[in-house]
């Protein structure tokens, strides 16, 4: 093996511990206490969405192909688990100069979850996003539970495994 190879198999590595670290140390953390902007302009409490049940966040953007193939799984689970008290928050991280095109696709697709928008990434980066898209997954009392980064086909089966466990954990 060169020197190089050696170099290149050491950064992967440490790029993959890295992802389980951060994973792992996800759990037990406390969401903090933010506002939210809806597409429109609004202003709203994280925390307020906390009150029935546990959410999942998730950010993406136009210009992010696995976002959008997310989305139907992510709708799915948003009318899936409604009557439980699981709700779905949806985050956009498009600049202001998007936002007509963001709108427009929310429209277009009526998702069942609310869609609000980070335009300078400060709530993204707060919570840790490096990369789109990005799903945490928050427990009823704003205990982060885990984070999720990416998404491939099939994700969505460790997702509706980390919602049930979610939804069945004594309150």
């Amino acid at each position: 093996m060169t020197m190089e190879n050696h170099k290149h198999c050491i950064r992967a590595l440490i790029v993959a511990l890295a992802m389980i670290v951060l994973a792992a140390g996800a759990h037990g953390q406390s969401l903090p206490r933010l506002q939210l902007e809806t597409l429109d302009g609004e202003t709203v409490r994280i925390y307020d969405y906390l009150e029935d049940g546990p959410i999942m966040i998730n950010f993406w953007s136009l210009s992010c192909a696995p976002c959008r193939r997310e989305m139907k799984h992510l709708d799915e689970f948003a009318r899936t688990y409604a009557d439980s008290g699981f709700q779905v928050i949806s985050i956009n991280i498009d600049t202001p100069k998007s936002m007509s095109r963001v709108r427009a696709r929310v429209r277009s697709n009526a998702y069942a979850f609310p869609v609000f928008s980070d335009p300078r990434n400060q709530i993204f980066r707060k919570l840790g996003g490096r990369r789109m898209p990005y799903s945490i997954f928050v427990t009823a009392d704003g205990s982060i539970d885990s984070r999720h980064i990416g998404y491939s086909p099939g994700d969505e089966k460790s997702y509706r495994r980390t919602i049930e466990s979610m939804l069945n954990e004594p309150e």
